[in-house]
């Protein structure tokens, strides 16, 4: 009897040991920030945020400036207001002034065995590092183009079924970063996978499961919408979707959504490994022209006004600028590798690597 009382008390511990590991595995992954800029790059320098994992879970906010000459300077490092919480990855508005830092919190319930994580984004001032204000289940997030207002979606961290924390409400919500106020937008009619607060028309978008929400800010409504992705050119003719478990990015015409296949081959063609994959990485408001990712880890200058590539870069994409006409990348360690180093920052101008491209043709 005893063994076996033993054996239950080791099975329990176990069992509370893999829980928490999987609550450890999601709360780190939700830092990933897939669709997030990294980097803004300003006319007095470039801004360059960078998470510095010390240990598995936490002790990562770290954030850098790199200034003209892209010498990496250390800043600071940001806590939180709150008890039990780990903040992640810091992010910059447009206008350089605020900073968002997703991460999240813990609660521990006296009838449950481990602790109840939920999301925390936190709001930041860039130059006095002090907290603006800290939105509890906020995850993913877009600022607004002017960047003065941010956009976020509750969520419940963990597999879906999870108990909802205290003051959970779920939805579409937006953060006035001047008066310091958050509204709910109740007319939100999907499930939130990603949000892109658009500035070729000002609205919100929201990616759900086979459908996108648009959110009027300036009317206050909301409706679904038949694209199929929420990322627009600066004119708004075209649009991008992102890579899913069902397909890879594309291109789709935005009056009457083709996809534009044609543009797809092109850009496929530049593939040195003649793979099939590809994502979206941006649009360059300056150029007119979308990036893509391919297999062999290259990234394609596309213009869509002509419908031809225009360029072609290597490294992992950090960031853009407002007019995406530079682009920050962690560069490849060696050329013969695809391999990139975490640890480096180049500044790129797509204006001179179209110039040099189309040179060499």
């Amino acid at each position: 009897m005893a063994s076996r009382e033993l054996k239950r008390r080791f099975n329990l511990k176990i069992n509370y040991l893999k829980t928490l590991l999987i609550m450890i595995f999601i709360s780190f992954d939700c830092y990933a920030g897939v669709y997030h800029q990294k980097v803004i790059i300003s006319q007095a320098g470039y801004y360059y945020t960078y998470a510095d994992s010390k240990d598995s879970i936490s002790k990562y906010s770290q954030s850098l400036y790199v200034d003209q000459q892209t010498n990496l300077l250390p800043s600071f490092e940001l806590k939180s207001d709150k008890p039990n919480c780990n903040l992640g990855t810091p992010y910059l508005t447009p206008n350089v002034r605020i900073m968002a830092i997703s991460g999240h919190c813990s609660i521990k319930y006296s009838k449950e065995p481990y602790e109840i994580h939920y999301y925390l984004l936190t709001l930041a001032d860039v130059k006095t590092h002090k907290i603006i204000a800290s939105l509890d289940h906020a995850d993913i997030f877009s600022f607004s183009p002017t960047g003065d207002s941010i956009a976020y979606a509750e969520d419940i961290l963990g597999e879906r079924g999870s108990p909802a924390p205290p003051g959970y409400q779920g939805g579409l919500w937006i953060y006035n970063l001047n008066t310091k106020t958050k509204t709910k937008i109740n007319t939100l009619k999907t499930a939130c996978k990603d949000i892109n607060w658009s500035p070729h028309d000002g609205n919100i978008y929201v990616q759900g499961y086979n459908r996108v929400f648009r959110y009027n800010v300036a009317k206050g409504t909301g409706e679904i919408v038949p694209y199929k992705g929420i990322y627009f050119s600066a004119d708004g003719k075209y649009y991008s979707s992102t890579s899913t478990e069902d397909s890879w990015a594309t291109i789709y015409r935005t009056c009457d959504n083709k996809e534009m296949k044609e543009w797809l081959n092109t850009i496929l063609s530049q593939d040195s490994r003649k793979g099939y994959f590809r994502d979206f990485e941006f649009w360059s408001k300056k150029l007119n022209a979308v990036v893509f990712r391919l297999s062999d880890q290259s990234k394609v200058i596309f213009d869509v006004g002509s419908g031809k590539v225009i360029g072609k870069f290597s490294g992992d994409v950090m960031g853009i600028n407002p007019d995406g006409s530079l682009v920050a990348v962690h560069p490849l360690k060696r050329p013969e590798t695809k391999q990139t180093d975490p640890t480096k920052v180049e500044i790129l101008s797509l204006v001179e690597l179209t110039s040099k491209y189309q040179s060499k043709k």
